[in-house]
């Protein structure tokens, strides 16, 4: 494991804790340049002037360290000279490289620095900002208009094993010592090849009511007849988009699993994805089965993580070389560092949304659109102009029910390493346990700060009945899928529906000139 290693799971490890000048040495505050100096001192790398050995642990002085590379200027006489600098210079950041800024003109500074950032494996920057802000990360473009001076440390840096030791502060060795970094030891990490999917985008000038499949292999795309009708699946959490049809089998048709295939409707792309099952029946029919890029989500891994999910995203994006989208929003919220182990991409990205739902209130879906990742708030997915009503569907049918996802009791449990004592925080409604007996939700959670906002929120999501309508038959549209917001309005007995509900699951069926969907629909002030 690298020093630049350690030294971002350190930072990493102070996200969220306060600023102070004052108490720049306390236990959980810092200022910006002793954030830089304990990181590398936590990482066994003392911080010294390159000509005089003295001490370097203010922001002014920390750009004159011995044992880094100057990378901007091109020299240390430069420094503070040299503003307003290039916007382009953040091409040039790595993960681990120090900046220095100049973020009060009137500073009677020579060199001009009054701040310092360092560069985060996450393709920001994380600082010890200011007293309301605290620690925290930012984008990559921060003040890249101010930067003095760029420096990259000379010894082994970042190999990307996703945390450090977290070094020497108050700490003693012990036969188990926690777990706070990875590295690989045996075996390559070579990352795949992403797919392009340019040559997938339609071949024909489609008209109304047409629909275009093709399927690439080795560069040949081809074009083959679809038999029946062909179905696309999306659900809302961690759950691929599904394409399913029948093509009937000829001389000129030959594809393997993995093979990319595309859908388009009148001519607007709709689903790409990877072919992952076929099978041949006897009538010359082969029946295929294929994913969107979420498929690639079921992978397990081991990761030590912190920050927000959009950050998480961009992270698994780079190491398994999926394609992200320019609808990637910030959730904003940046969750605490925990260790991931032994569990799916999709497990640690909803994790990390569900703590996003209960700290902000906002709720993020992610799904794939034609070969790119979306993560987007769902106040963002809202059609306002498309209506379910008695006209336009089929059928429905109606459910409410404590049986699932329904809990008046909140039990959380934090194990206490130090004390030894294993702390339970719990929440309960009275009412709702006398109307429906007791229904508890239990979770071990790994720090005190989470159980105690855990559940508070848990108790304010889960306290409710579920509300189910299933809609079948209705009219297709294409922008319908997991995590759009509809409008419906339905008389169905004893009540009638008049208000706006989220897509949990949608079916679509393309046959000949007919498009219809089956949704599962839930009401919009719960979403669990």
């Amino acid at each position: 494991m690298s020093v630049i290693d350690e030294v971002l799971a350190y930072v990493d490890r102070q996200i969220g804790k306060s600023y102070s000048q004052a108490n720049r040495y306390g236990a959980n505050s810092f200022d910006c340049s002793s954030l830089i100096y304990r990181a590398f001192d936590a990482a066994g790398v003392k911080l010294v002037h390159k000509d005089t050995g003295g001490k370097v642990d203010v922001s002014s002085t920390e750009c004159y360290a011995k044992g880094f590379e100057l990378l901007y200027p091109n020299s240390y006489a430069k420094i503070g000279k040299n503003l307003p600098s290039p916007s382009s210079i953040v091409e040039k950041y790595q993960p681990g490289d120090i900046i220095f800024c100049c973020t009060d003109n009137s500073t009677a500074r020579a060199n001009k620095i009054t701040h310092v950032m360092i560069v985060n494996q996450y393709g920001g920057i994380t600082h010890a900002a200011n007293p309301r802000d605290g620690v925290g990360k930012v984008g990559k473009n921060t003040y890249s208009t101010k930067v003095c001076a760029l420096l990259r440390y000379q010894g082994e840096g970042y190999t990307g094993s996703g945390g450090g030791s977290g070094g020497s502060e108050n700490t003693s060795e012990s036969e188990n010592k926690q777990i706070t970094s990875i590295q690989i030891v045996y075996g390559e990490d070579n990352k795949p090849v992403a797919k392009a999917n340019d040559e997938l985008k339609g071949i024909r000038n489609l008209t109304d009511n047409a629909y275009e499949l093709l399927i690439e292999h080795k560069g040949n795309v081809m074009l083959p007849i679809a038999c029946e009708s062909v179905t696309v699946e999306f659900s809302r959490r961690s759950t691929a988009g599904k394409l399913q049809c029948k093509v009937l089998k000829d001389d000129k048709l030959d594809f393997h699993e993995g093979d990319a295939i595309s859908f388009q409707v009148n001519g607007t792309p709709y689903f790409y994805g990877y072919v992952f099952q076929k099978s041949r029946m006897g009538d010359g029919i082969i029946n295929i089965i294929a994913y969107d890029q979420l498929r690639y989500l079921k992978n397990k891994d081991t990761m030590i993580f912190g920050g927000t999910a959009t950050e998480l995203l961009q992270l698994i994006g780079r190491n398994f070389s999926l394609k992200l989208g320019s609808g990637v929003e910030n959730t904003g919220f940046s969750a605490q560092t925990r260790i991931f182990d032994n569990k799916t991409l999709f497990d640690m990205l909803e994790e990390i949304l569900d703590d996003t739902l209960i700290a902000t209130g906002k709720n993020f879906v992610l799904y794939d659109d034609f070969g790119f990742l979306f993560l987007k708030d769902m106040e963002n997915m809202v059609l306002d102009d498309f209506l379910i009503n008695d006209s336009n569907i089929q059928d429905y049918s109606y459910t409410t029910s404590i049986d699932d996802n329904t809990y008046n009791k909140i039990k959380l449990a934090y194990d206490n390493k130090e004390t030894g004592v294993r702390e339970v925080f719990q929440t309960q409604n009275d009412e709702n346990m006398g109307n429906w007996g007791t229904l508890q939700y239990y979770e071990k959670v790994s720090s005190k700060e989470l159980a105690k906002v855990r559940a508070e929120a848990y108790l304010k999501i889960y306290n409710r009945k579920t509300r189910n309508l299933q809609i079948k038959g209705a009219f297709g549209d294409i922008r319908v899928r997991a995590g759009t917001g509809i409008y419906v309005n339905l008389d169905i007995g004893d009540i009638v529906l008049n208000n706006r509900m989220w897509v949990e699951k949608v079916k679509h069926t393309f046959e000949q000139n007919l498009h219809v969907m089956d949704l599962t629909l839930k009401g919009w002030e719960f979403v669990e």
